[in-house]
């Protein structure tokens, strides 16, 4: 199976971020890796597809380390046919000239939930940066969710991400990141030295339905109320029901409708309240997005949780399940 390219594209104001900031760093430095050496690559491909007895399993896997896999669960409580697929690395997070690269393919039928075994810490680095980029297409009829551990960004850390998300005009996509700017027990706040993500939706008959871009370059720079503000943990939730028409649309409007009302409690942000929530449909209403700021994980883990749940249990047929409680 070829890997092909591991590096996602790189922002220009990035990569000349980087360059600047490693020409002025001092020569000394010693015990950096280059890309590409042994440890330095994983790759994760996998396919899910409907077995002979209906249950979704892995039709096809190539895994390179520091990444692995085992082989997929079957807990949720509402169909012992859904698989869950953990993610596990031997390596201990993301270091500099770290290149992780997954693709996930789901089958037509296929109802699986892509999850990792912990939270991703992307370390100080003294050159170079650490990438993950991760692809996943979502067959006709397919289900599949793409819930990831959260990742926390430590002091003097470099950071590219990307996560694009192809879907099939009968696909149903449900999924969410959460970002840390920092190990706030530690007192660390904003003092990466530079992080940008990027997520990117394509549905079938639709140009890009989402392209959502942030590019924070420097410590500190990340507090300004154009970027994170005051919040040090983010998180996004997207869903795009079955995406053909006219159903889907219909179910984006149920889906928005109730996601308002599941956090109406919350509301903006008034300075006093825990978490910030917002709600909005993408381009053609094809899905909705919602993204939670808050200042601590497990606020902003509870927040996506429950609104996870209501969208799951509206788009799938059943609410959504505890992936650390067997």
């Amino acid at each position: 199976m070829s890997v092909g390219a591991v590096t996602p594209p790189i922002p220009s104001d990035f990569a000349r971020h980087i360059a600047i900031v490693d020409a002025h760093a001092h020569s000394a430095v010693t015990g950096v890796r280059a890309v590409g050496q042994p440890g330095k690559v994983g790759v994760l491909h996998a396919t899910f597809a409907p077995g002979r007895t209906g249950k979704t399993a892995l039709s096809e896997r190539f895994v390179k380390t520091p990444m692995h896999i085992a082989r997929p669960l079957y807990v949720d409580p509402g169909d012992p046919a859904h698989a869950c697929l953990y993610l596990r690395t031997t390596g201990g997070g993301v270091a500099e000239n770290d290149r992780i690269r997954q693709r996930f393919t789901f089958a037509p039928g296929a109802q699986a939930t892509v999850t990792t075994q912990a939270a991703t810490n992307v370390h100080r680095m003294n050159a170079g940066f650490g990438s993950q980029w991760t692809s996943l297409g979502v067959g006709e009829g397919a289900v599949a969710e793409y819930l990831p551990g959260h990742t926390t960004l430590f002091a003097g850390s470099r950071c590219l991400q990307q996560t694009d998300f192809t879907v099939a005009a009968e696909g149903t996509l449900l999924a969410s990141e959460v970002v840390m700017v920092g190990r706030l027990a530690r007192g660390e706040y904003h003092e990466f030295e530079a992080f940008a993500q990027r997520t990117r939706v394509m549905v079938e008959g639709y140009p890009t339905v989402l392209n959502d871009n942030v590019c924070i370059l420097g410590p500190g720079v990340g507090r300004s109320p154009m970027l994170y503000g005051r919040w040090p943990v983010w998180g996004t939730l997207l869903v795009v029901p079955t995406a053909g028409r006219p159903v889907g649309l219909h179910q984006t409007r149920e889906v928005v409708e109730e996601l308002r009302k599941s956090t109406a409690a919350a509301g903006a942000d008034s300075g006093d309240k825990s978490v910030a929530i917002g709600v909005s449909t993408l381009v053609g209403n094809v899905g909705c997005m919602v993204r939670v700021a808050g200042h601590s994980v497990p606020e902003v883990r509870g927040a996506l949780g429950r609104a996870h749940s209501t969208a799951r249990q509206l788009v799938v047929g059943r609410p959504a399940f505890d992936l650390r409680v067997m």
